[in-house]
């Protein structure tokens, strides 16, 4: 038993190092954003940036809101493409 445990937490290192490694050199943002699509939970992500989970939740949320109106603009933007061949094919 002790020695899957020693093997749990190697791994667990591991992969500690390396999201460091492939998050290293950008924003924080960005950063947070990589780690939770990686799986991390807020806590966890806090952790491995040196910051807060409150720092983490509030830039998800800003993250989600960013995604949201993208998503938003671009179905503005495909109901405008249509509008305007309707309007040609008329």
């Amino acid at each position: 038993m002790d020695e899957s445990k020693d093997i749990a937490t190697k791994l667990e290192k591991i992969i500690r190092l390396l999201a460091i490694t492939a998050v290293q050199g950008r924003r924080q943002k960005e950063q947070i954003k990589m780690l939770s699509q990686a799986g991390f939970e807020p806590r966890e992500i806090a952790d491995l940036l040196g910051t807060t989970s409150n720092t983490v939740r509030v830039a998800l949320v800003a993250i989600r809101k960013e995604r949201s109106q993208t998503t938003r603009l671009a179905g503005k933007e495909q109901t405008d493409v249509i509008q305007e061949t309707q309007k040609g094919a008329t």
